[in-house]
């Protein structure tokens, strides 16, 4: 019987594959699909998502929030405090004028003050 010849550039390419899927298993199985999560593991990934989100806001400058922890209402919503665009928060320029901020941050000052 005939030895058969593999060529070297074929058994790179086939353990780059081998390697590349179980690469894909791996993600797959560690970072499953959102729709299948628990209602719990969807909430908790939101609110995570989310707060790295307005952490990349405040960073670019978009972001001026007058309470820590910083208001979600601002980001989640346009409204009067951001001039119509969710995504930005403007609540210490409106704290400066004497105006008052958006409710969420009322809420946190008020509670803050008492």
């Amino acid at each position: 019987m005939a030895k058969v010849q593999i060529h070297p550039y074929l058994k790179v390419v086939s353990i780059f594959l081998i390697g590349f899927g179980l690469g894909l298993m791996l993600a797959y199985f560690s970072f499953p699909p959102f729709y299948q999560l628990s209602s719990e593991e969807m909430r908790l990934r939101i609110i995570s998502e989310r707060d790295y989100a307005i952490k990349k806001a405040i960073d670019e400058g978009k972001y001026n929030c007058c309470v820590s922890p910083v208001c979600t209402m601002c980001y989640l919503e346009g409204n009067l405090w951001n001039h119509q665009k969710p995504g930005e928060c403007d609540c210490v320029s409106f704290i400066q004028k004497g105006e008052a901020p958006c409710p969420q941050c009322l809420r946190a000052l008020n509670r803050n003050n008492n």
